[in-house]
C-alpha cells in the first residue's frame, strides 16, 4: 500500500534576488503580469515574481524584450533540476551570478 502521508506533489525553487534581471526584466513582468505572455509567473507582491521554467517560454522571452541573462537563468534553474524560479528583492545574492544594481 502506498504511503497516504504524502500525496500532494512537490517541486524544486530556486530561490534568489531580483539583483539577478535587469531593471527592464523587472518592468516587463510587472507590467504583462496579466497578459498571458510568457514567461508563466505569479506576482508575488511588489517585489518579486514565481517564474515558471518552461523551455517553450524561452524564444517567445527574448522576443518580448527579456535580457539574454533573464533567459539564461530559466535555462541554468532547469539544469540544476527546478520546476520555479523565485525572484525576491530580499532573496540571496548568488556570486557567482551576474547581478544588477538597480
Amino acid at each position: 500500500m502506498a504511503d497516504k502521508k504524502h500525496v500532494l506533489p512537490k517541486y524544486k525553487v530556486a530561490d534568489i534576488s531580483t539583483a539577478h534581471i535587469t531593471k527592464e526584466d523587472a518592468r516587463l513582468l510587472h507590467e504583462m503580469n496579466s497578459c498571458g505572455e510568457a514567461p508563466s509567473y505569479y506576482e508575488l507582491d511588489e517585489y518579486g515574481w514565481l517564474v515558471n521554467v518552461d523551455p517553450a517560454d524561452w524564444a517567445p522571452m527574448k522576443e518580448l524584450g527579456y535580457s539574454n541573462t533573464f533567459v539564461a537563468l530559466l535555462m541554468r534553474a532547469k539544469m540544476e533540476g527546478c520546476s520555479y524560479l523565485r525572484l525576491d528583492r530580499d532573496g540571496p545574492v548568488v556570486d557567482e551570478l551576474p547581478s544588477f544594481d538597480w
